[in-house]
């Protein structure tokens, strides 16, 4: 830690991992402007593709590409700047939290990994207390590991337990920031043997990988840290559980639901054999969620829908894709509360 003076009598603590990444602005208010780059890229996309219909203007629709391409190359590089500063090593979290057991004087070995991994330090300040209070509930096990990965651009965080089995009901604070932050957690335990712990949450709050989708002519976005796997599935390969169908996976039977109810989309019969599913869920809950058309994972920024269309059931905010078309984000909260009101 290092100390820094902001002005006379008064002094502040700063993580040395955020000493030579200070801006004039907030990692959060230059990410803003990340943002309104974006929209603007995209509406001259749009611009060029309808130049390109009417075939008129040709010049004027190449110049407007070339200045669309160097424009993504400035918002590129300046979005790598911003998610920069907000970014940071897990180091300095995992051995602060390795330290809670060194604390209490048992002979335990606390393995860590994933040091140099990189994640917002706004999340990494979520994860503190409820991992250190995981560690510290299990001052008896014989070995402890805690790592934190980036695998496909999200933050896995994994906690291992020897020698020791609690309930799954002992790692509650961590199920609380799971659903917090917009991620899914597992549990694995073994009574007075051994137990595990994995959650899945975004890299960093600023952008997200979406998973995207369509639902009769309208896109929408779902956040991939929600989001444990995609099927193709038959329609007689589903199952039912009274008036509601459901789909096998793995070991679990989950509920399958259709969304267009609840985000007033009109559901047409479709001539395909197969449905496409993507199991996702929130915390320990999961469902499997039936979509129209299942396309690509992309990086975007959500915005707010405003003041003027406040607060929609379903939905979280917006984003601006290539070409100028607006996706909506699916709020997996909204889903689970709706899907599975109590957690199974």
């Amino acid at each position: 830690m290092k100390e820094v003076v902001r002005e006379k009598g008064k002094t502040v603590v700063v993580d040395d991992a955020r000493i030579d990444r200070a801006e004039a602005l907030s990692p959060d208010d230059l990410m803003e402007l990340v943002g309104e780059l974006m929209v603007g890229h995209a509406r001259i996309h749009r611009v060029i593709l309808e130049q390109k219909k009417r075939m008129t203007a040709e010049e004027t629709a190449a110049e407007l590409d070339r200045i669309a391409d160097h424009l993504s190359c400035v918002v590129n590089d300046l979005q790598e700047c911003v998610l920069k500063a907000k970014m940071l090593p897990a180091r300095g979290l995992l051995r602060r939290v390795a330290g809670v057991a060194g604390k209490r004087g048992d002979e335990i070995g606390v393995e860590l990994e994933g040091e140099d991994t990189e994640v917002d330090g706004d999340i990494l300040k979520e994860l503190e207390a409820p991992l250190a209070d995981w560690v510290r509930k299990r001052s008896a096990a014989k070995k402890l590991k805690l790592s934190i990965t980036n695998e496909d651009n999200l933050a896995v965080v994994r906690a291992f337990a020897d020698g020791i089995g609690l309930p799954a009901e002992a790692s509650e604070p961590l199920r609380a920031v799971a659903e917090r932050l917009g991620g899914l957690i597992g549990f694995e335990s073994h009574a007075g043997e051994r137990e595990s712990v994995r959650l899945q949450l975004p890299l960093t709050n600023a952008m997200f990988f979406g998973q995207l989708v369509k639902l009769h002519d309208q896109l929408f976005m779902l956040p991939m840290s929600g989001i444990e796997g995609v099927a193709e599935v038959r329609h007689g390969e589903l199952g039912s559980s009274g008036e509601r169908q459901t789909f096998r996976w793995g070991d679990r039977t989950l509920p399958v639901f259709w969304p267009h109810r609840l985000l007033r989309i009109p559901r047409v019969a479709s001539a395909k054999e197969s449905v496409p599913l993507v199991v996702a869920g929130i915390g320990e809950r999961r469902f499997a969620l039936a979509v129209d058309e299942l396309y690509w994972s992309q990086e975007v920024r959500m915005k707010s829908l405003g003041d003027c269309v406040g607060r929609a059931q379903g939905i979280a905010g917006s984003t601006m894709l290539a070409g100028g078309k607006v996706a909506l984000i699916i709020d997996m909260r909204d889903l689970a509360e709706l899907v599975l009101p109590e957690r199974t």
